[in-house]
C-alpha cells in the first residue's frame, strides 16, 4: 500500500532553505542578466512584441491550454496511485490551478501544496503534501529524460547510434517490472503514463513560444522546444519566480543565431500567454467559495468489493461510487450512493439502475439496457416452493455423491485454491476481466469462501463479497469433474448463512439481457440465466449510459476489450509488463477503504418497477 511516507520530503530543504537559494541564484544572475539587457534595443523589443500577429496569440494560448491539460494529469494520475477518493476530474482541476499559481510565485513546494488544500478541504494536510511532492519529484524526473534527449539534439551531447538507444530502450522496458517490486503498489504502474503526459505537457508549451516567435526566424519547432526544455531546467534549478532571469539567460545563450531583441519581446509574450493568463484564471479558481468537504464514504454494496481488483472508490459531489479508469476516461460501474436521490454524473456508467436510467434518457443520453441482474430477499426465500423443484433435486443428487459444504472460517488453503483457480482458467480459456472478479489470493481472503468438497477432497469453491446488508456472488471454481448439483448446493449454504445474518439483499450477478441490442448474445448465455432462474430470483434490468454517443461507442468498446480480451500464453509475460505501466485494465488485488459507517440504497420493488416501467413507456414513445 503507498504511505504518506514515501514521497514526502526530508532533511532541512524546506520552503525557506528553498527561497534562499532561489535568491542566491538571482543574485548571482543579476549581473549577467544586467550585462545582456545593458547592449539590448528596448524601443526594438517593444515593437517587436507589438507587431505579433493575432494568430501567433491564439495558436500559443491553444498551445498552452493543450499545456495544461496534460500537466493536470500528473495529480490525476497520484490521487490515483494514494488512493485519496478525488475524482479525476476535481484532482486534475486542483492540479492546473495549484500549478499555474505556483509557477508564477515560486516556492513552488509550498504554493502548490496550498493551492490544493484550498481546491481540496477533504483531504488531510499530510496527503496533499504527499502528492505535491510526488508531482514535483516525478516531473524533475521526466524533465531529466526530456533533458537528456534535448542535450543531444542541441550537440551539447555526442549523438549515439541509433541501435544504442533501442538497446537502452529495450533494457529500462525489461528492468520495470523487476524495480516495481521493490516500490510501493501503482508507483511503477504510474512511471510511464507519467513520462508520456510530462513529454506532451513540453512539447505543447514549448510550441507556444515557438509560435511566438519572429515571423522571420527560420527556427525549427524541435531546436526551439529543445532549447526550451533546457531552459526550462535552469528555471527550476534557480527555484526563482517563473524561473526569471536563469531561463532567458540559458534560452539566449541556447539561441545565438537569432536577434536577442526579437527573442526577448518573444518571452515577454510567452510569459503573459503560459503565466500571467494562468495565474489570472487559477486565482480565480481558487478564491470562489470553498466547496463543501466530501462525506465520508459508506460501507457501499457488497458490489464494491470489485475495487480491490479494478477501479476505486471515489467522491462524486456529495454521494460515493465505484470508478473505473480506462484508457477512454473513468467510468461508474453501478449506481453512486450516499446522496438522497439518484443523481447523473459527466462520465459513462455502466450497469445503473432504472431511475438513473430516466434521468439520462430525460436529459437526451444514449440509453441501452445491457444486463439483467438475479437478485433475492433472503429474508422471504426458502427452498420449498413448485419454483425451486429442480434447484432441490441438484442438491440432492449433490448430497448422494457425498457432496459436503464448509464454509472457510479459518486460514484458507490458498495453495489448493490456487491450483482449482488455475486448472479452471485453463479449462475455460482464461478469466475475464474488469468489472467481472479475476481469482486473487489477497481478495479471497477479504471475501466469503464456500469450499466444494467430494469424497473427503476439495474439488472447488466459491466466493462472496460481503456487506451488512448485501452478499454478491464473485467466483466459482472448480477442478475436473464437478459432481452435479454441487455448485447448487454451495450457493444454497451460502443464502441459508445470509438468512441468518439478517441479510436483506443477496445477488447472483448478471446476464445480459434478454432484450436491447444484446439480445443476440445473450443467447449464448441461455445456460447461464437458466442456473440461476433455478433460484427464483427477481430479475433487475441493469443500464449503460453515456453524455455523448461518441463517449458511449468509444466506452462500450474499451469495456469490451477489458472484460472478454483474450490473452494467449505466449502473450501472458507481455501482459504482466503492460501492468507495470499501468496500460492493463485491471491492477492486483487491494483494499478498499474502510469505514465505521454504514449506509446502502437499495431501492424497493415497487420503485423498481415503476421506474423500469416509465423508461419502457419513454422508449417506445
Amino acid at each position: 500500500m503507498f504511505s504518506d511516507k514515501v514521497m514526502r520530503p526530508k532533511g532541512r530543504f524546506g520552503p525557506r532553505a528553498s527561497a534562499w537559494f532561489g535568491g542566491l541564484v538571482l543574485l548571482v544572475c543579476a549581473p549577467f542578466v544586467w550585462q545582456t539587457l545593458r547592449d539590448l534595443d528596448f524601443d526594438r523589443v517593444a515593437h517587436c512584441f507589438a507587431s505579433l500577429a493575432a494568430w501567433q496569440w491564439l495558436a500559443a494560448g491553444i498551445a498552452t491550454a493543450c499545456s495544461f491539460a496534460a500537466l493536470g494529469r500528473y495529480d490525476a494520475i497520484w490521487h490515483r496511485v494514494t488512493r485519496s477518493g478525488v475524482a479525476p476530474q476535481r484532482a486534475r482541476r486542483a492540479g492546473m490551478a495549484a500549478i499555474a499559481i505556483s509557477q508564477s510565485l515560486g516556492l513552488t513546494a509550498l504554493t502548490s501544496g496550498m493551492v490544493r488544500w484550498r481546491c481540496l478541504p477533504e483531504l488531510k494536510l499530510t496527503k496533499v503534501a504527499t502528492i505535491s511532492a510526488a508531482v514535483g519529484l516525478s516531473f524533475l524526473t521526466g524533465w531529466a529524460v526530456c533533458a537528456l534527449g534535448a542535450a543531444v539534439m542541441l550537440g551539447l551531447l555526442p549523438a549515439l547510434p541509433w541501435p544504442v538507444w533501442v538497446s537502452g530502450f529495450v533494457v529500462v522496458v525489461a528492468a520495470i517490472p523487476v524495480i516495481a517490486r521493490h516500490l510501493p503498489m501503482g508507483v511503477a504502474g504510474a512511471a510511464m503514463p507519467l513520462l508520456g503526459w510530462i513529454m506532451l505537457d513540453l512539447a505543447f508549451a514549448g510550441t507556444a513560444l515557438w509560435v511566438l516567435m519572429p515571423a522571420g526566424a527560420d527556427l525549427p519547432w524541435a531546436t526551439l522546444v529543445a532549447a526550451y526544455v533546457l531552459a526550462l531546467g535552469a528555471g527550476l534549478i534557480g527555484n526563482s519566480p517563473g524561473g526569471v532571469g536563469p531561463f532567458e539567460l540559458t534560452l539566449l545563450a541556447l539561441l545565438p543565431m537569432l536577434p536577442q531583441e526579437e527573442v526577448l519581446a518573444s518571452l515577454l509574450a510567452f510569459r503573459v500567454v503560459y503565466y500571467l493568463i494562468p495565474f489570472v484564471l487559477g486565482a480565480i479558481y481558487v478564491m470562489r467559495p470553498a466547496p463543501a468537504p466530501a462525506s465520508v464514504p459508506p460501507i457501499g454494496p457488497a458490489d464494491w468489493g470489485l475495487a480491490r481488483q479494478s477501479g476505486q472508490i471515489t467522491a462524486l459531489g456529495r454521494s460515493w461510487g465505484h470508478v473505473l479508469p480506462l484508457a477512454t476516461g473513468p467510468c461508474l460501474l453501478g449506481d453512486a450512493i450516499g446522496a438522497d436521490e439518484p443523481s447523473l454524473h459527466p462520465m459513462p456508467s455502466y450497469k445503473v439502475g432504472a431511475e438513473t436510467a430516466i434521468l439520462a434518457r430525460r436529459q437526451g443520453w444514449p440509453v441501452s439496457r445491457i444486463c439483467d441482474e438475479a437478485v433475492i430477499d433472503p429474508r422471504a426465500w426458502s427452498l420449498e416452493g413448485r419454483s425451486k423443484r429442480r434447484l432441490r433435486q441438484a442438491v440432492s443428487r449433490a448430497a448422494a455423491r457425498d457432496v459436503v459444504i464448509k464454509r472457510a472460517t479459518g486460514p484458507l488453503p490458498l495453495h489448493d485454491l490456487t491450483a482449482i483457480a488455475q486448472d479452471w482458467a485453463r479449462a475455460h480459456g482464461g478469466e475475464l476481466g474488469l468489472t467481472v472478479g479475476r481469482y486473487c489470493p489477497d481478495a479471497v481472503t477479504k471475501q466469503a469462501v464456500y469450499l466444494i468438497f467430494a469424497a473427503e477432497k476439495l474439488c472447488g469453491f466459491v466466493t462472496f463479497n460481503t456487506a451488512r446488508s448485501d452478499w454478491s456472488l464473485d467466483l466459482i471454481r472448480y477442478s475436473g469433474a464437478l459432481p452435479e448439483g454441487a455448485v447448487h448446493s454451495a450457493i444454497t449454504a451460502a443464502l441459508s448463512d445470509a438468512q441468518a445474518a439478517g441479510v436483506a439483499r443477496f445477488s447472483l450477478g448478471a446476464v445480459p439481457s434478454l432484450e436491447g441490442a444484446l439480445a443476440r448474445w445473450a443467447g449464448q448465455k441461455a445456460g447461464l440465466r437458466q442456473f440461476k432462474s433455478l433460484y427464483a430470483p427477481r430479475w433487475i434490468p441493469r443500464y449503460f449510459i453515456a453524455p455523448n454517443r461518441v463517449q458511449y461507442a468509444a466506452t462500450a468498446l474499451t469495456l469490451l476489450w477489458g472484460v472478454h480480451r483474450p490473452l494467449p500464453r505466449l502473450m501472458s509475460r507481455v501482459h504482466h509488463h503492460l501492468a507495470c505501466f499501468g496500460v492493463a485494465s485491471w491492477s492486483p488485488a487491494r483494499d478498499i477503504r474502510a469505514t465505521p459507517k454504514d449506509k446502502t440504497s437499495h431501492d424497493t420493488d415497487r420503485q423498481r418497477a415503476d421506474a423500469h416501467a416509465d423508461l419502457s413507456r419513454m422508449a417506445s414513445g
